[in-house]
């Protein structure tokens, strides 16, 4: 059985993931570089915005003492969201030039090495942990992360693996969607299958989150029922903080059905 996590000492989002870790022993000295990794570029911007407390999220780094805290996050990649572009590779790089002295004195390409080489977290699609720049780096990366590693087909995940990291974590929900495959081909052989669904498969241990913290207990209780097999808990009082004043009507409680099986569509 799936062994749950120690308690955390604050609210996790994901709340139904399970995490598959690979490495050495938990005891070691904590990550000084990661490398944190996605199948899309929402989901990348997702993360760089719970890091550093962007959209009105609370920052989900603590330091050593136990509060909140903003790492050094650098987002590499293309399609970043206007609110994170300061946190954007190239954003940051134009920025290092200008304090060198202009671009006469930096050249562009190794202002961009020098801001990856003091970056804690760097974030990024596993498509574009495959940049040529990082196996350029000064120093790799200790630990890599992948969220969502359930939707990402298997060939994907390997490629963040190429920087010899000691740590590998991967987070996703099984349950949820698969990767996107469209050949049914490639399908019948089991592209779609994800790394971290191989590594369950072979036995290794998973780790579950089995408290969620997002929706209000009416609308988690059949997935935790049909998918998780009871296993998912509410956190304290959220039918409290998830209740609006239109749930006192029928029509608009959380969790509603409506028949419409004699009404009419128009295109």
């Amino acid at each position: 059985q799936p062994a749950p996590l120690p308690p955390r000492p604050y609210p996790r989002a994901c709340e139904t993931d399970a995490q598959i870790g690979l490495g050495r022993s938990l005891e070691e000295q904590p990550p000084k570089r990661v490398l944190v990794c996605a199948p899309s570029n929402a989901a990348i911007d997702e993360i760089v915005s719970r890091l550093v407390g962007q959209a009105g999220r609370a920052s989900g780094m603590l330091d050593a003492q136990g509060e909140p805290t903003v790492p050094q996050v650098v987002r590499v990649g293309p399609n970043v969201k206007e609110d994170l572009l300061s946190y954007a590779l190239d954003t940051l790089a134009k920025k290092r030039q200008q304090e060198k002295g202009g671009v006469e004195a930096m050249n562009y390409e190794v202002a961009k090495m020098s801001v990856l080489n003091e970056a804690a977290i760097v974030c990024t699609t596993l498509s574009c942990a495959g940049y040529t720049m990082f196996s350029q780096l000064g120093q790799g990366f200790d630990t890599v992360l992948v969220d969502e590693a359930a939707q990402a087909v298997e060939v994907s995940t390997l490629i963040p693996l190429r920087y010899a990291c000691r740590r590998l974590i991967l987070v996703g929900d099984p349950s949820q969607l698969p990767a996107t495959v469209f050949s049914s081909y490639c399908t019948e052989k089991k592209y779609e299958q994800s790394l971290f669904q191989r590594l369950m498969i072979g036995g290794q241990r998973v780790a579950m989150l089995t408290t969620q913290y997002r929706m209000h207990p009416d609308i988690s209780r059949f997935p935790s029922s049909r998918f998780y097999q009871g296993a998912i808990s509410n956190a304290p009082r959220l039918d409290e903080t998830c209740a609006a004043p239109w749930h006192a009507r029928k029509a608009c409680a959380p969790y509603v059905f409506y028949d419409v099986a004699d009404a009419t569509a128009v295109e």
